[in-house]
């Protein structure tokens, strides 16, 4: 099974994308070509490129795969991911256990992270903290898991 946002989501980031830079496109027509047109429309462009260029493509991609060997979805920007995928070996665990953590992030403020911890038959663990989508589909992985008979205690 392969979870994946719906497809208006990253259509909809897409639109603003193109609104944007369409937008810019209206500033620099300004018939003046004032200084403050000008700076709007850097803005739009970069707004537009940051938007279109990096949020939109990983909108695409993102998805959360659970079949019959793993569990695993893949991480960092699309055009430079991360070493492999994030997940786990199904065949080699015994139990999953969901939990909270909290660590500090920059300028001391304080974010809680949602951590599948999974234990595998050798006892060696393994911990992925959750992406959005992950989390989102939470409850249907969690019960997709149970039906194959691994243990997943949730301590959220």
């Amino acid at each position: 099974m392969t979870y994946k946002l719906a497809l208006y989501i990253p259509l909809l980031v897409t639109a603003v994308a193109l609104a944007l830079a369409a937008l810019g496109v209206f500033f620099i027509k300004r018939r003046h070509k004032q200084k403050l047109a000008l700076r709007f429309a850097f803005v739009c462009f970069l707004m537009a490129a940051l938007v279109g260029g990096v949020m939109a493509p990983g909108m695409f991609l993102d998805r959360v795969t659970l079949d019959e060997r793993r569990l695993e979805q893949p991480h960092g920007i699309w055009f430079m991911p991360g070493y492999g995928p994030k997940g786990f070996d199904l065949a080699r665990v015994r139990e999953i256990a969901i939990g909270v953590r909290e660590r500090t992030a920059r300028r001391g403020r304080r974010v809680s992270e949602e951590v599948w911890t999974a234990t595998y038959e050798d006892g060696s663990t393994e911990a992925v903290v959750a992406g959005d989508l992950w989390k989102h589909h939470g409850r249907e992985i969690i019960e997709r898991l149970r039906k194959r008979g691994i243990v997943v205690n949730d301590l959220r």
